[in-house]
C-alpha cells in the first residue's frame, strides 16, 4: 500500500504517469478485495483523477488502466464517477440556492423601497418602477437612505458623485 502511494506521489506530475499507472495499480490488486482496501483504492483513484485535470492523464486512460488492472475495476470507476457526478450536482444545487436567496433578498429590498417611496410621495410614476427593477443592491441602499429626508422623488434618484 505504501509503495503504491509513494509511486503515485512520485509520478503524479510527470509525463510518464500513464506508463507507470499499470504498475501502481497492480500493487493494489489484492488490496481492492477488502473493504478497507477498497476505500484506499478509491482515494488513490480520486487523486489520480485530479491528474487528468492537469493534462498528465485523461479520464479515458485512467478508466482503461483501472479496468484492465483491477478486478472489478470497471465497476469501481463507475462508482467513483457516480460519486463525482453527485458531488458536482450538489455543488450546482448549492450555488443555485445561494443565487436564488441573493435574488430574493434583492427583490425584497426593491419591494420595500417601493413601499417606502409610495408612503412618502404617493403614487409612483412608471420611471421609478424601471429604476427599481434593474438596480444593484448598493444603489437600492443609497436610495433607501435618501427617501428619509428627500423633498421629492427626483432628489431620491439623483445621481451623486463622490
Amino acid at each position: 500500500m505504501l509503495h503504491a502511494a509513494l509511486l503515485t506521489l512520485k509520478y503524479i506530475f510527470r509525463n510518464e504517469l500513464n506508463q507507470r499507472l499499470p504498475e501502481i495499480l497492480g500493487l493494489l490488486r489484492d488490496l481492492a478485495q477488502s473493504s478497507m482496501g477498497l476505500d484506499y483504492v478509491r482515494t488513490l483513484l480520486r487523486y489520480l483523477a485530479q491528474a487528468a485535470s492537469i493534462d498528465r492523464l485523461t479520464g479515458d486512460q485512467l478508466r482503461q488502466v483501472v479496468t484492465e488492472t483491477l478486478s472489478g475495476g470497471g465497476e469501481l470507476m463507475l462508482t467513483i464517477a457516480e460519486q463525482w457526478e453527485q458531488q458536482a450536482m450538489e455543488r450546482g444545487i448549492e450555488k443555485g440556492i445561494e443565487k436564488g436567496i441573493e435574488q430574493g433578498i434583492e427583490q425584497g429590498e426593491a419591494r420595500l423601497l417601493k413601499q417606502l417611496l409610495s408612503w412618502r410621495f404617493g403614487a409612483l410614476p412608471p420611471w421609478v418602477e424601471s429604476q427599481l427593477a434593474g438596480a444593484e443592491p448598493e444603489r437600492l441602499e443609497a436610495w433607501a437612505k435618501r427617501v428619509l429626508d428627500a423633498p421629492d422623488l427626483d432628489t431620491v434618484f439623483a445621481e451623486r458623485s463622490g
